[in-house]
């Protein structure tokens, strides 16, 4: 369940989970939901951010999916993509993940929406040159460029990452709500915070 304990589609949406192969090294998942009811309505394509949870675009998906088929994507950074030795994490290489995936698709030009939270909203932006056919509507959710990190934190992320990943995730989570976060007011978004990083793959 999400933060808010609401369910990601609602009653009678269809929902299909697949694998898609984007390239020989990388397939994607994606969760396609088709409303109960269509009427015609433009299909949307969601981009969620960096590790960002299913779960966390819930009140999204659950208002979209009851009117709009909703094909969620998830960008190769999430722990569910099948990654075959090293592969590039840019915004460019996302972006043409994406476009292949668009194509895949079937959808038509000037006959769907694509929309992007955070680092997905940036790939969104980033990959527009690259789709064949170019959808009516963007929507760019607080677009994030940009990570920074703290840069002592480096040496941390680069030698310990993996072995120590458990105490770094609690420390991760600590100094979100202490310095990043504020909890008394946007409570939901150190919530959804700490449950990315308990699910994310550290590698």
């Amino acid at each position: 369940m999400n933060p808010n304990d609401q369910p990601l589609y609602s009653e009678g949406t269809q929902l299909v989970e697949k694998m898609v192969k984007v390239n020989e090294q990388v397939s994607l998942r994606i969760f396609s939901f088709t409303p109960a009811k269509e009427a015609g309505k433009i299909p949307f394509v969601l981009i969620g951010g960096l590790a960002t949870l299913i779960d966390s675009l819930g009140s999204i998906l659950y208002e979209l999916s009851s009117d709009f088929t909703v094909h969620y994507i998830e960008t190769r950074d999430k722990a569910s993509a099948q990654i075959s030795g090293h592969v590039q994490y840019d915004i460019e290489t996302m972006g043409i993940d994406i476009a292949f995936i668009i194509k895949i698709l079937g959808l038509e030009k000037d006959n769907y929406a694509i929309m992007g939270y955070s680092m997905g909203a940036t790939i969104v932006a980033d990959c527009y040159r690259f789709l064949d056919s170019k959808p009516r509507y963007i929507f760019l959710l607080e677009p994030t460029p940009v990570f920074h990190y703290p840069s002592w934190s480096l040496f941390l992320i680069r030698w310990l990452g993996i072995p120590f990943s458990g105490g770094l995730k609690r420390f991760a989570k600590w100094y979100l709500s202490r310095y990043i976060i504020n909890k008394k007011e946007d409570n939901e978004m150190a919530v959804i915070s700490s449950r990315t990083l308990d699910e994310a793959d550290p590698k």
